[in-house]
C-alpha cells in the first residue's frame, strides 16, 4: 500500500477528479478509494463529491493492485477454414 500527500492549489475541484489528474490513479479508482474511507482532506475522510479548497492536504492510501488469476480453459474448438 502506498501513501501519496498533495496539497491542492485548486478551489472547488471534486476531489475524486483532482486525484484522477494528479496521480496515476483513474476517477473511478479515486471514487472507490473514497467509498473505503482511504482518501482524506486535512485528516478527514471524505466522500468523492467534496469539493476542495486552496491549500487542502489530500491523503490518498493506494492499496496494491491484486494480481490477477486467469486459468486456461481447455474447450473444444471446431476450426472452420
Amino acid at each position: 500500500m502506498s501513501r501519496e500527500l498533495f496539497t491542492s492549489e485548486e478551489d472547488g475541484v471534486r476531489v475524486d477528479k483532482y486525484l484522477s489528474t494528479v496521480s496515476s490513479i483513474s476517477r473511478t479508482r479515486a471514487q472507490q478509494l473514497c467509498e473505503l474511507g482511504l482518501v482524506k482532506v486535512n485528516g478527514q475522510p471524505v466522500k468523492s463529491a467534496y469539493k476542495l479548497e486552496v491549500d487542502d492536504v489530500v491523503e490518498a492510501e493506494i492499496p496494491d493492485d491484486e494480481p490477477l488469476a486467469i486459468e486456461p480453459e481447455n474447450i473444444p474448438l471446431d476450426i472452420l477454414y
